[in-house]
């Protein structure tokens, strides 16, 4: 083992450790660890490619062999319970998380098939081709769709001159937004239709921020509410069409 590859392992264990023993534990933690990982793994490829050996040949077999049933499995999973809710919170529709799951399984089948019969050098470019088109399906198709459902500050600040100082904020099923952050108040949590209903038959001027999968499952909301904005899968709705000054 040289000093380069003592280094990265010096500098991974510390790393991993180090966050590891803190009480608050974030996935933006693990971002120092990628540097040194994907050196360390460049390393071995290189070796591999250049002087390959049984040994490590099996070390290659092992992870890619753990990956494609891990796919494999993923694939199965979302086909039986499909994870519908995050099309309408980060706008990922079915189709691009089925997309994604079936480069994975045919990436890894295939590197995996080809190291099998002792094609290194072509298993690392298949691994390396299905990095790159996952990259360009995530970019050109996932994060145009993706972006728009992403909270807004100006949505946030309409909403807190809309709403009477000191009134809190109103939400159908849902809390967690960023509109409390923005505006620095406290919200209330409409859990029924039914609530939603009898709010907005209120005399005085109301206003809810609803997801639109929500909007559109409540039919008596056609002659009650009235969309004045949007954002991406958020709609903000009033008892009232006229926003008067």
């Amino acid at each position: 083992m040289g000093e380069g590859t003592t280094f990265l392992m010096i500098w991974f264990v510390v790393v991993f450790v180090f966050f590891s023993m803190a009480s608050s534990k974030l996935s933006t933690y693990l971002l120092p660890l990628f540097p040194a990982v994907s050196l360390l793994v460049g390393l071995l490829w290189h070796d591999l490619l250049e002087t390959p050996t049984l040994e490590l040949r099996k070390g290659f077999l092992y992870p890619l062999g753990l990956c494609l049933v891990v796919s494999l499995l993923a694939l199965l999973y979302i086909q039986v319970k499909p994870p519908i809710r995050y099309e309408y919170e980060y706008g990922v529709t079915m189709s691009h998380v089925n997309i994604l799951c079936i480069l994975a399984v045919a990436g890894f089948a295939l590197s995996f098939f080809l190291l099998l019969h002792q094609n290194s050098k072509a298993s690392f470019c298949t691994l390396a081709g299905m990095v790159i088109v996952v990259i360009y399906v995530i970019i050109l198709i996932i994060m145009p769709s993706v972006d728009p459902y992403r909270s807004t500050k100006g949505f946030a600040q309409k909403l807190d001159r809309l709403v009477d100082p000191g009134e809190k904020l109103v939400f159908y099923r849902r809390m967690r937004d960023s509109a409390l952050f923005y505006t620095d108040r406290k919200a209330t949590v409409l859990t029924t239709p039914q609530q939603l209903i009898n709010f907005l038959d209120s005399n005085k001027r109301a206003y809810c921020v609803i997801n639109r999968v929500y909007f559109k499952e409540i039919n008596e909301l056609e002659n009650r509410a009235h969309v004045i904005d949007r954002e991406g899968h958020k709609l903000m709705i009033s008892n009232q069409k006229d926003l008067g000054s």
